[in-house]
């Protein structure tokens, strides 16, 4: 599972004879093995066999891990002998998302596709129709305007 920082982590686990009634704590360090603001948490017993908690954020590091610890007490003493640990990564969703100077407009139907890089307030618009595909760069306010259709493709970088 990929989260941006700031993102409320999902920790779940799921004990498979769905037995209710255990304390289930998730221990979750970060990439570089220090725990993570908060960690660790209990899980609340949701019922047949579910534990869960989304109070801890996502931080700015390339990942988490969650150790998942039974207990037969609610005071975290005796971890149980039925159920081993288990593990669960979360990774950072570091895709670029564009800028509030970047603008995309446009209709965009039928299986295409918009693939590229839109940097330094430029500006795609246009129509794609029909199986049309856009691919490529565009950089430094260079526009591209225009209307693409019936399986045609354009590809390329744009560049000022």
């Amino acid at each position: 599972m990929k989260l941006k920082p700031g993102d409320k982590i999902p920790l779940s686990h799921h004990l498979g004879d769905g037995v209710t009634g255990k304390y289930v704590r998730a221990t979750v360090k970060d990439s570089d093995g220090a725990q993570i603001p908060g960690s660790p948490v209990n899980l609340i017993d949701l019922g047949n066999g579910t534990y869960y908690n989304d109070t801890l954020e996502m931080p700015s590091k390339i990942a988490v891990m969650a150790a998942f610890t039974t207990y037969e007490d609610s005071g975290y003493s005796e971890r149980s002998d039925d159920y081993d640990d288990s593990f669960n990564m979360y990774l950072l969703d570091d895709s670029e998302t564009l800028s509030l100077e970047d603008t995309v407009t446009g209709y965009f139907l039928d299986l295409q596709s918009v693939r590229g890089q839109i940097d330094d307030v430029s500006s795609l618009k246009g129509v794609i129709e029909d199986d049309s595909e856009i691919v490529g760069n565009i950089y430094t306010a260079s526009p591209y305007f225009g209307r693409i259709e019936d399986e045609q493709t354009f590809k390329g970088i744009i560049e000022d």
